[in-house]
């Protein structure tokens, strides 16, 4: 098997691919849906400052009504006038008119004025960074226009031009492109934090996808189970009752068979799909034994509440030579037809570590039924090594996104070196306890207050026992 696995090994081309991205997207959802809100609203919130309002004015210039020639001469007065819109006396008014000290230049570039001869309607249209802003400065150029055109009348001539419609605070900005301007934030902040979630789980170098299980294992992924998505049970229970049968190929000539799931790092998860594949099988017609064999876990005595009752212990405590004067029954549980399940118990380190009590036990707890499903744990544990060794073969259960790459494959080769038989592996797509998102040193800070409390309060055995179980329990940590 190649050595090592870290995150610098991976081929050219194969990291990442869609699958993993799609699943890193899933695991950091929150955060990703964090980055892109507070990039949209602070897109909104600036584009808003930078928001243009835009307001009109309208002014009729001659008569509303009058005989041809008039209203001719009018059409070409309203080409006259709207240059007269934008002349400097009138600018410079409409500045004093709206209280500025600048000269009417400054007003220029804000000011548009638009004229149709037919319809002798002059139109002003101003711009401001606000709404009523942009209404003041429309009527402060029309009002500006009538001064000047009204002071040029003849006395008692008609007004040659009047406001038909004010200008009103518009209710929205113009040409602004706010809402294409907060798209892109969203988007640009999306594409950023999925980068540096890839780039963080390119130096962790967690398993994501069920490929790279495979990859990283040398053995095939036998399906994914955990998951949170809409129909995952169902999956499940079809994925449980595929790796039932798998099992049962494995050994179709054998009379019984034996298995270990056992998983890498600390084991987390893997009892409890230990405890799924012994339902799946005993549903499938056959009689099951489920030990639990995991001092550190115990995940399979909590799971189906067999806290404080004999169980393993008990059964490699029994002397090696004789007749057992225990009985199977008193120690196992039937939750479900054809489903023995043996707690625990009070296993010691000597007992679980002599590998002729764990060989002795391993034949009565097959006697007892068609298969046998062994729960270890960390499958680097000196304990789960040796029933590796006994059994028929080991499934290896990796957590996604916290199960590393380089763990994983120092567990395989552990596993290679004692001779046992991995059969395949399996990906667990539960969410671990411990956020990614999470402060490491507030973990760690834990981490070393919980280990302080046990010693202090834990007695201290010696011996080689003592120090492989200490081994296990780091590992677990």
């Amino acid at each position: 098997m190649e050595d090592g696995y870290s995150p610098i090994d991976r081929g050219a081309g194969r990291y990442p691919d869609l699958a993993r991205v799609v699943a890193l997207a899933r695991r950091w959802w929150l955060p990703l849906l964090a980055a892109v809100v507070a990039a949209g609203a602070l897109a909104a919130a600036g584009g808003a400052h930078g928001a243009t309002y835009e307001a009109k004015t309208r002014l009729l210039v001659g008569p509303l009504d009058g005989d041809s020639k008039t209203l001719r001469a009018a059409g070409a007065q309203a080409q006259t006038f709207s240059q007269l819109v934008t002349s400097q006396v009138v600018l410079d008014g409409a500045q004093r008119e709206l209280g500025q000290h600048a000269p009417g230049s400054a007003l220029l570039a804000a000011v548009r004025v638009d004229a149709a001869e037919t319809t002798r309607i002059v139109t002003i249209t101003a711009r401001a960074g606000s709404a009523t802003a942009a209404a003041a400065r429309a009527n402060a150029v029309a009002d500006q226009v009538l001064h000047v055109v009204g002071a040029r009348r003849p006395p008692g001539a008609d007004a040659p031009m009047r406001v038909i419609d004010s200008a009103e605070p518009p209710t929205a900005a113009v040409g602004s492109g706010l809402g294409t301007l907060v798209a892109m934030a969203a988007i640009a902040a999306l594409l950023a934090g999925i980068a540096v979630a890839l780039l963080f789980d390119y130096f962790r170098g967690r398993i994501i996808t069920a490929d790279e299980l495979a990859e990283v294992t040398g053995v095939p992924t036998l399906g994914t189970v955990g998951d949170r998505t809409p129909g995952a049970r169902r999956r499940d229970a079809s994925i449980y009752r595929q790796l039932a049968g798998r099992v049962a190929f494995f050994g179709p000539d054998r009379r019984r068979i034996t298995l270990v799931v056992a998983g890498p790092g600390s084991g987390a998860g893997s009892g409890r799909v230990a405890a799924r594949i012994a339902e799946a099988l005993a549903a499938d017609g056959r009689q099951v034994v489920l030990a639990d064999a995991d001092p550190a876990g115990t995940e399979v005595t909590r799971q189906f509440s067999l806290e404080g009752r004999d169980g393993l212990g008990e059964l490699l405590d029994q002397p090696l030579h004789g007749r057992s004067s225990i009985r199977l029954a008193g120690l196992c549980a039937e939750p479900v037809p054809r489903l023995r399940v043996m707690p625990l118990g009070h296993l010691s380190d000597e007992i679980g570590l002599a590998p002729e009590r764990s060989a002795r036990a391993l034949r009565r707890l097959a006697r007892a039924g068609d298969v046998v499903v062994i729960s270890a744990g960390a499958s680097a544990s000196a304990a789960a090594l040796q029933w590796g060794t006994l059994v028929d073969g080991v499934l290896l259960v990796a957590r996604r996104g916290d199960t590393s790459r380089e763990e994983t494959a120092r567990a395989v080769e552990a596993l290679d070196q004692v001779g046992a038989s991995l059969l395949g592996t399996v990906l667990l797509a539960e969410r671990a306890q411990r956020r990614p998102w999470r402060s490491i040193a507030t973990v760690a800070r834990r981490r070393v207050s919980r280990r302080g409390a046990d010693r202090e309060s834990a007695p201290q055995p010696d011996g080689p026992a003592a120090r492989l179980r200490g081994y296990a329990m780091g590992r677990q940590t």
